[in-house]
Order: C-alpha cells, then structure tokens, then sequence
C-alpha cells in the first residue's frame, strides 16, 4: 500500500465547490470595495453650504428686522454643563443686542 492510503483519506472537496467559495469571497470583495469607495466620494464631494443648510459667510446687507439666535445648551456624558447653558439672544439690525436668555438646567423639555 502507498504511504497516502494508509487506511486515512483526505477529503478535499470537489473543484467546483472551490471555485463557488472564490467567486463567492471575490463578490464579497468587490462590493464591499465599491461600497466604500462611493462612500469616501460622497464624503469629499459633500459641501453643507451648497445644499441650503446654515454656514458662515458675510453679511452683504443690514437686515430689515432683529435676528432671533439660540444655542442648544451641552451635556457631557449625562451631566449638564453650567458653563454652557442653552442660550436665545435677539440682535438689532446692527448687530447690537437687543435682549438675552440663558436657559437653566430645569428649563424645556426634557431639561
């Protein structure tokens, strides 16, 4: 008897079923790799400005009527931050305040 058939067979499987496991894995792969590319594109194409959104910039002319601003307040994890508070302001047309309110720990909802 040869030394391989010593009463012990390795059991490989068949061809067919290798090349199903790779292209299967291979698959896998090349969409995961497409998925994350058009991630990473869609992140470096993104400007927030663009689409609408809030963003700095210059003010080109005095506004007709006061401008109304607020600040949502900050919690570190689950704490609420005294040095932060949660702010409503209004500013004149030219950008002198006219009246302020900081919010308390207890104030609006789920304060």
């Amino acid at each position: 008897m040869p030394a391989e058939t010593d009463g012990l067979r390795r059991c490989r499987p068949p061809i067919s079923a290798v090349c199903t496991r790779s292209s299967v894995r291979l698959v896998f792969v090349v969409g995961l790799l497409l998925l994350l590319s058009l991630a990473g594109g869609t992140s470096v194409a993104y400007d927030p400005v663009a689409d609408g959104s809030l963003g700095p910039g210059t003010i080109e002319r005095e506004p007709a009527n006061a401008t109304v601003v607020s600040t949502q307040g900050v919690h570190f994890a689950g704490r609420y931050d005294r040095s932060r508070p949660p702010r409503l302001l209004s500013l004149d047309p030219d950008g002198s305040l006219r009246w302020q309110y900081e919010g308390d720990h207890g104030d609006g909802v789920g304060g």
